[in-house]
């Protein structure tokens, strides 16, 4: 894979492995420095499928195993999960 080939179409434009992994590592940045560690059990929600995938590769990258939430759940069924 080369970092300037097109990875995925989302919000109305490709974008290519290079930003998507930038953004994946900041992510991945982020939940690290917020002290979640391999093993962690952390739900995060995603709003758009750029943020879904941000989430899959930074957990990837994280080791985590990732569970999708439905977004569409009420903010009580997300609190009982």
């Amino acid at each position: 894979l080369t970092p300037e080939r097109e990875a995925v179409w989302a919000e109305g434009r490709w974008y290519t492995y290079a930003p998507l992994n930038t953004r994946a590592t900041q992510l991945a940045s982020r939940l690290a420095e917020a002290g979640i560690s391999k093993g962690a059990r952390v739900g995060l929600l995603a709003g758009n499928h750029l943020a879904h995938l941000d989430l899959l590769l930074a957990t990837s990258k994280l080791g985590f195993i990732h569970t999708p939430f439905n977004n569409r759940l009420s903010n009580q069924e997300l609190s009982a999960l």
